[in-house]
């Protein structure tokens, strides 16, 4: 999240707004590449943890060198297309690029495509952390490996580099984290053979049917994420798509700790949901509801009443404010949630076949309804067509799902956990929308701390006195306790 906040600064500095434009549409086009293991990480990773856990080293290894043998074969494949559409198809004309070069273009291109590539049998080896029980080892290691990434990065763009050397120097982080993970775990864990020389395709062909949801999954998230990228800079511009992006990143990166949160549960929820202990996955279910959601709403209500100062700030006035277009990407933040932090209980629980086809409808039609409202009321009408299709299609089917998986009523759900929503809401926004109002003529970055302050504050009382039950304000006060240091 840091890395993110601290580099578009950087980019606009060094590249001007209509360049780094330029930048985030080849990424977005070559980020596709990382869809064609077909969902076949997280399948693969979920019964290695299974064999693992019953001691079957054999069947691991064939599982997991077939998997590499997949994965590794395909990426190769796609990297090659990939690479070669760069070199044909007139990307430039295609996609309003006016200041890169086609050379440059097909360059990039294809060091973009090769980062994707090595990406996908790095994350299933990192994955192998996660089924031997040290799950926290693969992610501080991929929280390393971005750490260098993003400061490579910052180091090119500072002396001067452009889009070749910026592209060529996110390579080595990637090539860095692959050999210390397979020098780690040969050493640590020798009885894991990483390699491909026990594959089977047959074994490998039969991971397809039951990883290709999880693709519908991925490649649906691609599709409104990267294909939302793609279709801002066809319709308006490289210009508006820097704009875009970094409102988007902003946003999300609340998205990004509230994921990594429930993704932090992921283990345990596959636990309690095998060892058929619904009354505890029940009342995470409903914890995790609240607590993520007052998150993102505290966040959004924040960016509401600050985002203008905070743009300023970040960006140094590179980037021009669009009020319509912050709010409409801060009303999908909060109503994103619920329907969201349900699927990962359905994920974890290999119950994502309604989520895959909710993913799939609601992306197509989002993409689809989000074009025709571009048209008619410009980039904000992009976000409303994205979020009338995930309400309409995600909103309710996903909740009841995971409702029925917990043994909950879907009524007394929305009820109980998302009813408080709108009451804290207001509560919250009018007090922050008030220090807003009051506060005009100080100092921008004095303004966004009272804010941040005075969001801080009445969102977690509201939420604690409001939103939580008696037993959930228990839970708050323990995790609070735990949270002291220890008496000498």
């Amino acid at each position: 999240m840091a890395g993110q906040l601290v580099l578009v600064p950087i980019f606009l500095a060094a590249w001007g707004e209509v360049r780094y434009g330029e930048w985030l549409t080849l990424s977005a086009m070559a980020a596709q590449i990382a869809l064609v293991d077909f969902g076949v990480q997280t399948y693969v990773v979920n019964r290695l943890n299974q064999n693992y856990a019953k001691g079957e080293l054999g069947e691991y290894a064939r599982v997991l060198h077939s998997a590499l043998y997949w994965s590794g074969s395909l990426a190769i494949i796609a990297f090659l297309i990939v690479a070669a559409l760069f070199f044909v198809l007139p990307i430039n004309s295609w996609l309003s690029i006016e200041l890169t070069q086609q050379g440059v273009v097909t360059t990039v291109g294809a060091l973009l495509a090769l980062q994707v590539v090595a990406s996908v049998p790095y994350g299933l080896i990192t994955g192998i952390y996660r089924t031997v029980g040290e799950f926290p080892t693969g992610t501080m290691i991929h929280n390393l490996q971005r750490v260098l990434f993003f400061a490579f990065t910052g180091v090119v763009l500072l002396t001067g580099g452009g889009l070749v050397h910026v592209a060529a120097a996110q390579l080595i982080p990637l090539v860095f984290a692959i050999t210390y993970v397979l020098r780690d775990l040969g050493r640590r864990h020798p009885e894991i053979a990483i390699g491909i020389s026990k594959r089977e395709p047959g074994l490998a062909r039969s991971f397809i049917a039951p990883s290709s949801l999880f693709f519908l999954i991925r490649g649906s998230q691609a599709a409104s994420i990267q294909g939302t990228t793609l279709i801002v800079s066809a319709l308006f511009g490289s210009a508006t798509v820097a704009l875009f992006v970094t409102l988007r990143t902003l946003c999300n990166l609340v998205r990004q700790l509230s994921n990594a949160l429930i993704t932090a549960l992921w283990p345990e929820l596959t636990t309690l949901e095998a060892s058929e202990d619904f009354d505890t996955l029940r009342t995470v279910f409903h914890f995790a509801n609240k607590a993520i959601t007052s998150l993102c709403l505290a966040a959004a209500v924040f960016l509401f009443a600050a985002g203008e100062d905070i743009v300023e700030l970040w960006t140094d006035g590179a980037v021009r404010y669009h009020g319509g277009l912050m709010n409409a990407l801060l009303v999908m933040l909060v109503l994103q949630t619920p329907w969201l932090i349900s699927s990962i209980f359905l994920m974890a629980t290999n119950r994502h076949r309604l989520v895959s086809t909710c993913y799939l409808i609601s992306s197509l039609l989002g993409l689809a309804l989000g074009v025709l409202l571009a048209n008619q009321f410009g980039i904000t009408g992009l976000i409303g067509g994205l979020l009338t299709a995930e309400l309409l299609v995600c909103g309710w089917a996903v909740p009841n799902a995971a409702c029925q998986l917990v043994r909950e009523s879907t009524v007394r759900y929305f009820l109980a956990t998302i009813g408080p929503l709108l009451p804290v809401a207001l509560l919250v926004a009018g007090l922050a929308t008030l220090v807003a109002s009051q506060t005009e003529s100080l100092d921008s970055f004095v303004r966004v701390i009272l804010i941040g302050l005075v969001v801080a504050l009445s969102s977690g009382v509201s939420t604690y006195r409001i939103w939580f039950n008696q037993s959930e304000r228990r839970k708050v006060r323990g995790l609070l306790r735990g949270l002291r240091p220890a008496a000498k």
